[in-house]
Parts: structure tokens; sequence; C-alpha cells
């Protein structure tokens, strides 16, 4: 396979990898850099999609990883109790047992994302700022009012969770709060 050409540099004459958009050396641009940044952004151009086609997607997206789940682990169940001699009862102990697992995870999921970030949830006599700005944000968006959690952080971040608008939760860290 014959090696890339190099591209020298107009300035100082070093050679530059041929994916170089400055020179190594002097950091001048180097020729031709301009035409290929514009053709590579015509080949990366990325199909668009609505905020509900996204969110449509993800909920089936999460759908498809809680049956498969509850299928490998029905599945293994099979195999463990053919190894023993009875497939079937293996697999119906693995089937009742993975959904009593994908139950509790889709049904509690908002809490344990909140204690593995360190979330403390908090009422309005404690933040009024941060409640008003939630409450502002449920109002415009039409959905009910989440719970509100704070975690101690210093990084400005903020995320939601839930798997329903009526079993929500927002956790704002203090550094957010601060440049609030």
């Amino acid at each position: 396979m014959p090696a890339k050409s190099l591209i020298p540099c107009p300035n100082c004459g070093y050679e530059n990898s041929p994916r170089a958009v400055l020179c190594s050396l002097c950091k001048e641009i180097l020729p031709d850099a301009v035409q290929r940044l514009r053709d590579k952004k015509e080949k990366i151009r990325v199909e668009r999609s609505s905020f509900y086609a996204e969110k449509d997607k993800n909920i089936r997206n999460s759908y498809i990883i809680l049956f498969a789940m509850i299928a490998i682990l029905a599945l293994l169940g099979v195999s463990i109790g053919g190894a023993y001699g009875d497939p079937v009862a293996g697999g119906v102990i693995a089937l009742i047992v993975a959904c009593a697992i994908s139950g509790y995870s889709w049904f509690s999921a908002s809490s344990l994302i909140m204690s593995m970030s360190g979330a403390k949830k908090i009422e309005r006599d404690d933040m009024p700022e941060l409640f008003n700005v939630v409450e502002e944000m449920k109002i415009a968006s039409g959905l009910p009012m989440p719970d509100v959690y704070v975690i101690d952080s210093p990084a400005p971040n903020a995320f939601a969770t839930g798997r329903d608008p009526n079993n929500s939760a927002v956790a704002v860290t203090t550094g957010l709060i601060e440049k609030l």
C-alpha cells in the first residue's frame, strides 16, 4: 500500500500529515486545509430529527433493553436447568427472577440514579429560587412538577430522570445553582 504524500508547509518547509490543518512546527495554515475541512463537513451531514422522534426512539430502545435482559436471563436459566436435567424448570425460575429484577429496576430507576449520584431531595423552603426555575419549566412544558434534588458538586450540571411525567425528578448541582 503506497504511503500518503506529506503536505509541505509553505512557511517553514516541514512535511506534515495529509490530515493536518496546521503545520506541526510553525502552526501556519496548510495549503488546501480549508477546502479539505469543507469537503469533510459535507461528508458528515447528519439527518435531523424532531424531539418527539428522538423521545419515541429512546422509549423504544428502553423497552428493547428491558426485554433483551429478560430473554438473556431466561436463556441462562434454561441452560443451567438443562445442566441439572430440567431446562424448563430452570427457564421458568430464571424468567420469574428476570421479570422481578426488571420490574424493580423499571419502577425504582429514578431513586437508584439519584442515590448513586449522591442527590438529596429538597423542599421549596430549602431553595425557593431553584423551585421557581423548575416550576417555570414545568409550566412551559405543561408537565407535572417533578421532585427536585441537589447534588453537592462544584461542576455546573443538571439532569432529569423518570419513567413518565408523573414519576420524574430533576437534579441540579450546587455549582450550577451558584451560577443562577
